[in-house]
């Protein structure tokens, strides 16, 4: 039976099934090596089988464009994205975004894409972009959006949106 109570991040994008072909491991983002088998849970994709590069051509198995790491496990290397995913009670892959796009404040990690969609579910921002600002030693960064407005809600005494946005 399916739990009903199962939730999903907001900023979760369905994937699928990996292909019979294709293998996938979540890994812990504090220990790479664990793998989280636990539905929405959410952790770096690995994968590995005949689909994993060796490298780009001409810049040899490493590119400090993209930076990979490549481990041996029993017999092919895997692969361990800077992408994060978590599954759901289906064994399905949801993409959650990229790990450079995780914001570190106290003690929480808050992944941008999240707020992000939750903000533009307000009907007076049109679009906005979330990022992570070098705050101090105790908060890590601070999570800051920069937002535009949607034309018809612009109004510098919009009470409704100052609270919101500032809480």
């Amino acid at each position: 039976t399916l739990n009903r109570n199962f939730h999903l991040p907001a900023a979760a994008t369905l994937v699928g099934v990996p292909p019979v072909h294709v293998q996938v491991e979540l890994r812990s983002t504090t220990q790479p090596s664990h793998c989280i088998a636990e539905p929405n849970q959410v952790g770096w994709i690995a994968t590995r089988g005949r689909h994993v590069m060796n490298g780009y051509w001409h810049r040899g198995t490493h590119s400090p464009a993209i930076p990979v790491q490549r481990e041996q496990k029993e017999s092919s290397p895997w692969l361990v994205t800077q992408d994060l995913g978590c599954w759901d009670e289906m064994g399905r892959l949801y993409y959650c975004g990229r790990a450079s796009d995780v914001i570190r404040t106290g003690s929480e990690s808050v992944l941008a894409t999240e707020v992000e969609r939750v903000l533009e579910q307000l009907p007076w921002i049109q679009e906005c972009a979330v990022v992570g600002l070098p705050h101090d030693a105790k908060w890590g960064e601070l999570v800051c959006a920069a937002i535009v407005l949607r034309n018809h809600h612009y109004d510098d005494n919009n009470d409704d949106a100052q609270s919101v946005l500032l809480d």
